[in-house]
């Protein structure tokens, strides 16, 4: 059996990670911010951290790269404290990992696997949170840079992608009411990831079944990044709709005015007074009923309300 570390393993995919291994008779080194129980604390953007750790536990035959952090800011409002903060931990967090496993795996002449947990907005940039999607777009260049090198010694470095998982980073929003309706319906296959459907892919890309696949970030996100689906990226609409975007909070006209000419094909302007602003957006011709969703979202308000023509509820 394998000798597995794992960073973010106190919560979501990475105690399912740690659950999963230990399962199936793995020898687990549990890492995660804080100490608690069997839980060793690190701090994964602390270089000398790691190296004691890894001296400390080693020989490792595997290391699950999942500690990560997710902060919600638009591009003017980031400050670089914040930046820095994130990318510390998604970032340099995961290459300060692959570098004390390497390092390991090459003074004992051994083999590895390594698996990192990068997303989907790897490949498809979303508003407001720009320090996330540059750090997990570099955790899957990072992947395949380091795939690269490591071959030589005979250790892989694999990445995943996951679409939204239930996990309580994502509970948060699905407590809004309309958010798992709208988030599901960007996934062909219909629903959410759930941990066990990345914990599997994990279980894989450390397998020998994977003896000969490296510097891949593999998506586990039910088609939302096939350029045929029905995600962020999709273009061909299937039908025309009317969406109706409320903003319940005061705002200043023109700049709303110009936010609503941005949804669909020239909106409609329905109602306006000091409170609240209104407008139909069509999703037709290159505006299809994600990106429609995906652009209201970022109008000049903390409080939106999506209908669709029948007056149902579709996001917030």
């Amino acid at each position: 059996m394998s000798r597995i570390l794992i960073t973010g393993a106190a919560s979501g995919i990475g105690a399912a990670a740690v659950e999963s291994f230990t399962g199936r008779g793995h020898t687990v080194i549990v890492i995660d911010v804080n100490a608690h129980g069997e839980i060793i604390a690190l701090d994964v953007g602390d270089e000398q951290g790691w190296a004691d750790l890894v001296q400390d536990v080693a020989p490792l035959d595997s290391l699950v790269n999942c500690a990560g952090v997710r902060r919600r800011t638009l591009l003017l409002e980031v400050s670089a404290a914040e930046w820095d903060a994130v990318l510390r931990v998604n970032l340099t967090g995961t290459f300060l990992g692959v570098q004390a496993f390497a390092r390991q795996c090459v003074d004992r002449k051994r083999p590895g696997a390594i698996a990192n947990i990068a997303s989907t907005t790897a490949f498809a940039a979303v508003e407001g949170q720009p320090h996330y999607v540059a750090s997990k777009a570099g955790v899957s260049m990072l992947t395949r840079a380091a795939a690269r090198e490591l071959a030589i010694h005979g250790i892989r470095d694999n990445a995943i992608a996951p679409e939204p998982t239930e996990t309580p980073m994502l509970n948060q929003r699905l407590d809004i009411p309309g958010q798992r309706e709208w988030l599901t319906s960007m996934v062909p296959l219909g629903r959410l990831a759930q941990v066990e459907d990345i914990v599997a892919a994990m279980r894989y890309l450390l397998s020998e079944d994977a003896a000969f696949v490296t510097g891949v970030t593999l998506p586990v996100d039910g088609g939302r990044c096939s350029p045929s689906g029905r995600g962020d990226d999709a273009d061909q609409p299937t039908h025309k709709e009317s969406l109706i975007v409320t903003l319940h909070i005061r705002v200043d006209h023109e700049l709303c005015i110009s936010s609503g000419k941005c949804v669909g094909d020239e909106p409609e302007v329905f109602a306006f007074d000091d409170n609240e602003l209104a407008y139909v957006a069509t999703a037709e011709h290159q505006m299809d009923r994600a990106r429609v969703l995906r652009v209201a979202q970022n109008c000049p308000s903390q409080a939106i309300i999506v209908h669709d023509e029948h007056g149902d509820v579709i996001a917030v």
